[in-house]
């Protein structure tokens, strides 16, 4: 089943067939193809910012993320169908930067710090790196979702907050639900939460 709420916001929402949990998604396009040069990296760090709130909420035990070049994505899931609707509203708060906590960023730096010291001074990194730029015409390893040390070092709430206000947009996200669910329960839950 899939929708579009008046606010141009898509869902999406599928029962599966197998018990994997109740996963709730936030897509949204805001991934490092997007960054300008000053900019490699933020995609990334305001992924962590996101997290870092929601993770700090009591129901929030299994909550992750990923930036890609494409888009960021952030997954919370609910042990129990009832917990959906409070699940929804986190992923809401993502998506209208409520979750963006100034007192956050210097602790969310060392961590994206930490996590591009480990991923670039890896064999993985190395192999990538030559592989990209065999294969592509233009340098795809300078947008690598991970960032750039000196940019990571440097993105302060402004940037984070302009670029939140620019990609993270009811008409460039999706919302999408998998699970052992009810399609029509789990759409009424989203269309009061929009």
């Amino acid at each position: 089943m899939k929708g579009k709420l008046d606010n141009c916001l898509e869902y999406y929402i599928c029962k599966t067939p197998y018990n994997s949990g109740n996963n709730l998604y936030l897509l949204n396009k805001a991934g490092s193809r997007y960054e300008k040069d000053l900019e490699i990296g933020i995609s990334h760090f305001l992924e962590h910012l996101c997290l870092g709130f929601a993770k700090k909420i009591p129901y929030n035990k299994l909550v992750s993320g990923a930036t890609l070049y494409e888009h960021t994505r952030y997954k919370i899931q609910a042990e129990r169908v009832d917990e959906i609707p409070k699940q929804l509203i986190m992923l809401k708060k993502i998506l209208l930067g409520e979750t963006i906590v100034p007192e956050q960023i210097e602790e969310i730096r060392e961590d994206v710090i930490r996590e591009w010291n480990i991923g670039c001074h890896s064999e993985s990194y190395s192999m990538r790196k030559e592989v990209f730029d065999e294969l592509f015409c233009y340098d795809l390893v300078s947008r690598l979702p991970i960032g750039d040390y000196k940019n990571i070092s440097n993105i302060n709430i402004e940037d984070l907050y302009a670029y939140h206000k620019k990609f993270y947009t009811t008409n460039s996200s999706a919302t999408i639900c998998l699970g052992d669910i009810d399609l029509v329960d789990v759409e009424i839950q989203i269309n009061l939460n929009p």
